[in-house]
């Protein structure tokens, strides 16, 4: 036995409407209960990530953890954002098995009635899996997605540099402090 060297988490491209304001993407952070979905979702053994990166590869956990779950928060950040009513999105995921997503279907449709709390109306997508790959690492997703990453090799890098780089436009333009 091992601890996981994974890590599922929700996408968004900033090029596209409301997920280029920061300010949307931290309030759709906290509008979300990763605990509940790890709870509900998730094999016995399972943790919410605090990081990006997990906590068992070296170095994974520096720096400051994930925004913790406050809905009210989340709403009144989207209403300082302009979106007092909240807007309409997308769901995006492959109807696969992963580790990192073992029910994507049922975390799609949690995480729907989550973004419905604090004023979000997604509509759920599901894509085929070569096309949700090269749509989603395209950055071409024009809503939330749901993915992942299984480690390489257990380096900080391996998550880090494929997810992070200006090669890489999954997540939209590159913010150069990152």
């Amino acid at each position: 036995e091992r601890e996981a060297m994974n890590i599922f988490y929700v996408g968004m491209t900033n090029t596209f409407e409301h997920f280029s304001d920061v300010n949307v993407r931290q309030a759709i952070a906290m509008g979300i209960d990763r605990d509940r979905l790890v709870d509900n979702f998730y094999p016995v053994g399972s943790e919410v990530a605090t990081h990006f990166t997990p906590c068992s590869v070296p170095n994974g956990c520096t720096g400051d953890e994930w925004y913790a779950y406050d809905p009210e928060a989340a709403k009144a950040m989207l209403a300082d954002a302009g979106y007092p009513n909240g807007f309409e999105t997308k769901i995006f995921y492959r109807d696969v098995f992963r580790s990192y997503l073992p029910e994507p279907g049922l975390v799609a449709t949690d995480l729907q009635a989550q973004l419905k709390d604090i004023g979000i109306t997604a509509t759920i997508e599901v894509m085929e899996s070569g096309a949700f790959i090269e749509e989603s690492s395209a950055g071409r997703l024009d809503g939330l997605y749901l993915l992942g990453w299984n480690a390489d090799y257990p380096h900080i890098t391996n998550f880090l540099d494929y997810h992070f780089t200006a090669s890489n436009p999954q997540f939209g333009d590159p913010i150069p402090e990152v």
